[in-house]
């Protein structure tokens, strides 16, 4: 009776992997406009490139913030300026910002306790909107490009995300990086934990002017036109939210800006966490307080811990039960064909390996840790069920010493109505999205 019932786990593991690959496919076709940004040149950025001011947050950065205005200053793009923000840091990130402002005048460090009309902090459920609403007050440039210290710019980073945003007449884009972990639990953890998020993300809803109820941007690159930012009302309409990237996405869509989310846009690289420890709390705070901006549910989660035993454990498990006889033999006869326990007991722990070696080498990191697709799949089980808790367990999160509590998107809708009404609706913008979100796709 065990050969039997090893047999019909290993055939649903098997329809599980056409599943996720079918859905990966989908999740690819609906990527055009990573496509259009690789091949991008320096024509498209047109003549007179206008001025960009780079806001970048900082609390004690001083493990990130050096290598960061590294790659900034090797950006290849005529006209930008960099304000680097200390939130009252207590390590060296001050005279680390400070070295590179005596040494090329386009880093402006600013410190928030010399401003003046400073808003109360307490305002502010999450302290960075607090931090990015007082730097865009003093930039200059024509386009605010908002990205966190611990990313790693590409030099032709700014220009093609500049020359994109022209093309397609946009408002706001935001793109995604390359994200390596130094440690190898920690590295199992985040490029499994991503391939979930990918998957969950409605791409073709985020990117589609007409389905403002949804939307998606990273808080790591999120470049605004300023006189679009200012008309929605910036990080001061984010007072309500924890999570200063997501609620930006939904009210850039709720106020109908046109605007592109690329998830494969590869523009910078970030080590997001060191260690699984960071990356254990880092991600179930991001699974938390992401979900409910993609509109999915406990579904979500009970989908996601399922397919972490289904796929990334059970296939290993039958395997040397099956190879080794202890289960017994079994085969099931298919339009004449016999297909034995033994022969999915090979086959499927091996089309699972090839599935996420095949991801990681899209996200670019060791190819050859798909062996290790078990432990990987219980790091994201673990994960993914404290992020449950957190959301539905009426729980918290304690990040970089702040309590965070998952958001309530809906405020966001009474935030635009509030205003008067969708900003596109009041303006017009965007001629060329409908080229970008439905005529290429």
């Amino acid at each position: 009776m065990l050969a039997p019932a090893l047999f019909v786990l290993l055939a649903l593991a098997a329809a599980g992997c056409l599943l996720l690959m079918l859905a990966q496919v989908r999740q690819a076709a609906a990527m055009k406009g990573e496509q259009v940004l690789v091949g991008l040149t320096k024509e498209d950025l047109g003549a007179d490139p206008p001025r960009v001011s780079v806001v970048i947050p900082a609390r004690d950065e001083e493990r990130n913030i050096g290598a960061c205005l590294e790659t900034v200053l090797s950006w290849d793009y005529p006209d930008f300026e960099v304000l680097v923000v200390d939130d009252s840091s207590s390590d060296r990130t001050p005279e680390i910002v400070a070295e590179f402002a005596r040494r090329d005048p386009r880093i402006r460090p600013i410190e928030l306790a010399q401003l003046s009309d400073l808003e109360d902090r307490a305002e502010f459920r999450a302290g960075k909107s607090y931090v990015l609403h007082h730097a865009a007050r003093e930039a200059s440039g024509e386009w605010l490009l908002f990205i966190d210290a611990d990313t790693r710019q590409r030099p032709d980073g700014l220009w093609r995300a500049m020359a994109f945003a022209r093309r397609y007449d946009l408002q706001a884009f935001s793109s995604s990086g390359v994200y390596p972990n130094p440690t190898l639990l920690g590295d199992l953890l985040e490029s499994s934990i991503l391939i979930a998020t990918f998957l969950a993300v409605p791409l073709r809803q985020t990117n589609d002017p007409e389905a403002r109820g949804l939307g998606w941007a990273n808080g790591q690159f999120v470049l605004l036109r300023r006189d679009a930012y200012e008309g929605i009302g910036g990080h001061a309409a984010l007072k309500p939210f924890a999570f200063d990237d997501m609620s930006m996405a939904r009210l850039i869509k709720a106020n109908g800006l046109a605007y592109r989310f690329l998830p494969g846009g590869a523009l910078f690289d970030c080590i997001n966490y060191v260690g699984l420890d960071e990356a254990h709390v880092g991600w179930s705070r991001l699974v938390a307080c992401g979900t409910p901006y993609l509109g999915v549910g406990r579904g979500f989660f009970f989908v996601t811990m399922l397919a972490c035993l289904l796929l990334g454990v059970a296939p290993f498990v039958i395997a040397p039960l099956a190879l080794s006889g202890l289960a017994g033999e079994f085969v099931l006869q298919v339009g004449g064909v016999g297909v034995s326990l033994r022969a999915l007991a090979i086959a499927v722990p091996c089309w699972v390996i090839l599935i996420q070696a095949l991801n990681r080498a899209a996200m670019k990191v060791p190819v050859w840790r798909a062996l290790l697709v078990p432990l990987a799949a219980l790091l994201v089980l673990r994960s993914v069920w404290a992020g449950y808790r957190i959301r539905y367990g009426g729980g918290s999160v304690v990040w970089r010493g702040r309590t965070i509590v998952p958001d309530d998107p809906s405020l966001v809708a009474g935030i635009v109505a509030a205003r008067g009404g969708p900003l596109q609706d009041r303006e017009g913008s965007g001629g060329g999205l409908a080229q970008l979100g439905r005529g290429e796709e």
